[in-house]
């Protein structure tokens, strides 16, 4: 996990300056301002399917009901794509209203709600846990460091190419898609028939019980972070001018490499914490449990 995010940190420096630089800073807060907007209607729809995953699908495992386990994952995918068609939605509205406060042209507004589809339609989420109920935590990182990778040469490409707000946008998006597909393609391979057929669905949440207060939980949490972090932002375009949107994220996401430390152990240490009380080890729960209270 270290190694994953710390790649990512160092190449997103490096990608952040490229765009930064080539863009402007009126222009790179416009870029900032799409980003953000479509990162926060993902936040706002998303359900965290992968604890969901992780949460009851280790019952699953460690009892060998297969056939439960791979309704549950197809249930978690549906909330996923169901969230993502939801946050369209929301997206085309917000975007309008964006457009018509800040001038944007028509292209400009069409190619920010093209990012913003893109972006919701790479869900990934369920994949992800999908790794971690199986502890494919170094397949995870891998597959999560391809968003670095690809920003990375996306921008390079984009100041090769001369550097507008569209080029970057078609390299974000290029980043969603190629990490998206290198979760599913990892998940593919640590569990092959994790997904099956698509009958069966309805039963998950009988199987599951407290799945969608759970569901909802995680949705909410989820809200909460975005709150601090892209609709902050968002806020701050629309009070201030893109300019100091661009200036707040880049200073914001310079500052959060204590806040990701910790987030990294949480991955790690969630897992471990369900199989715990899966296995009915309270010796074991409560040991984990005072770990994590120390991290």
């Amino acid at each position: 996990l270290l190694t994953g995010k710390g790649l990512g940190a160092v190449l997103s420096i490096v990608y952040l300056a490229l765009a930064t630089r080539s863009l402007g800073v009126e222009t790179f807060g416009t870029f900032t301002l799409i980003l953000s907007t479509a990162q926060a209607v993902a936040a706002l729809v998303a359900f965290q399917t992968w604890q969901i995953v992780v949460r009851f699908g280790m019952a699953h495992r460690e009892s060998g009901d297969a056939g439960a386990l791979s309704r549950l994952i197809r249930f978690c995918l549906a909330l996923d794509i169901g969230g993502a068609l939801l946050g369209i939605a929301i997206a085309a509205v917000a975007l309008w209203l964006m457009q018509a406060h800040f001038g944007w042209s028509a292209a400009l507004a069409w190619q920010a709600f093209g990012f913003a589809v893109i972006l919701l339609l790479s869900v990934r989420s369920t994949a992800v846990g999908i790794l971690r109920l199986h502890d494919r935590f170094a397949v995870g990182a891998a597959a999560d460091s391809v968003t670095s990778i690809s920003r990375f040469v996306g921008a390079i490409i984009a100041v090769w190419q001369g550097a507008t707000l569209t080029g970057f946008l078609i390299a974000w998006a290029a980043a969603e898609v190629l990490t998206a597909l290198g979760y599913w393609i990892s998940a593919a391979r640590v569990a092959p028939h994790a997904l099956g057929r698509w009958r069966g669905v309805s039963a998950a949440p009988a199987e599951n019980p407290g799945i969608w207060h759970f569901a909802f939980v995680t949705n909410v949490n989820s809200t909460l972070n975005a709150a601090s972090r892209q609709f902050a932002v968002v806020l701050v375009g629309l009070l201030t001018g893109a300019a100091a949107a661009g200036n707040y994220r880049l200073a914001y996401q310079l500052s959060q490499s204590l806040v990701r430390l910790a987030d990294l152990f949480a991955r790690g240490v969630f897992p471990e914490v369900t199989r715990a009380h899966a296995g009915q080890r309270p010796g074991e729960l409560r040991l984990l449990v005072r770990q994590s209270a120390k991290l």
